[in-house]
């Protein structure tokens, strides 16, 4: 597996000469928030300045540059600039982190298997988009993985709500009831009283399990219908693997075993999507991805044994 620096090295020498110099401007929250705290300063000074007129056309070139962006959002636009980011960017990349790993740009997991993980469930999700499927396999098991985003609407907008990689690969055997593993903010940071803060729809049905193991506790929450079969698939050797792979890559991570399957979700707002075209941005998705196939390499290798 390379490192982010010999990952970099690839992306400068191969990919960056080949990205044309001209990309779309994502008209997200904070380039709005920025846009709209810069007018009210601007305005602000000019009237206690008297000079309101200059307001006036301030406040009109702001309206232009704004329709600009907002009409650079088109959906049309938007899948060119997707299409144009997987050709240039995100294939090349993907070929020089794994030659093994088979690129499919408009494949991605249905939206079924994100319902069957049980991972979404605390979600009320309108829309539903995925894309980048990677495929490939883990000690003769098949994995696939992919960007999904899951969104709901409020007051007519679309607002994101889940969005990331989701994996999906079999388990060595039935699983017994369901098990979900979560990253633990809320009483990581708060104690007992951020337990209260958990989500509690996406649990609904399963208890808090408690493992023998400070260290992983202090990163990830459990729930599940069966403590003895959740003890089983989270060894002492999976949980120090999955302590370390957090604390390394610093994600987002859920885990789910449900039936014969193992679900995996790094909510890292999405995955390997154009919101910037720089190495920087990239990395949030190549940390993604190397925790998913090494969380996901760990547990196949313990549930042989």
């Amino acid at each position: 597996m390379k490192t982010l620096a010999e990952l970099e090295q690839v992306f400068e020498q191969q990919i960056r000469p080949n990205i044309p110099p001209e990309q779309t401007i994502p008209l997200n929250g904070t380039l709005k928030a920025v846009l709209f705290t810069t007018l009210l300063a601007v305005m602000g000074v000019l009237v206690l300045a008297g000079k309101p007129k200059i307001a006036v056309l301030v406040l009109l070139c702001f309206a232009l540059i704004y329709s600009i962006l907002a009409t650079r959002r088109k959906p049309g636009r938007r899948r060119r600039t997707l299409k144009r980011f997987q050709r240039l960017v995100v294939a090349p990349l993907l070929r020089a982190i794994d030659p093994a790993l088979t690129y499919n740009p408009y494949g991605g997991i249905a939206y079924r298997e994100i319902l069957a993980s049980k991972l979404a469930e605390d979600f009320p999700a309108k829309t539903y988009e995925a894309n980048n499927l990677l495929t490939y396999d883990d000690d003769g098991l098949p994995v696939r993985m992919s960007h999904v985003m899951l969104e709901h609407l409020d007051k007519g907008e679309k607002v994101p709500v889940l969005g990331g990689l989701f994996g999906v690969t079999a388990a060595r055997r039935p699983v017994k009831g369901t098990t979900i593993v979560s990253f633990d903010l809320a009483e990581k940071h708060l104690g007992f009283i951020g337990s209260g803060l958990q989500p509690t729809a996406m649990y609904r049905g399963l208890a808090r399990i408690r493992l023998d193991s400070g260290g992983f506790e202090k990163e990830y929450v459990v729930h599940g219908s069966d403590p003895i079969e959740a003890n089983f698939l989270l060894s002492h050797t999976v949980m120090e693997k999955l302590e370390e792979l957090i604390q390394k890559y610093r994600v987002f991570p859920r885990i789910s075993f449900v039936g014969d399957t193992i679900y995996i979700a790094v909510l890292n707002g999405g995955f390997f999507q154009p919101f910037s075209w720089t190495f920087n941005d990239l990395t949030y998705s190549i940390n993604a991805l190397n925790f998913a196939r090494e969380a996901i390499k760990a547990i196949h290798h313990h549930h042989r044994l």
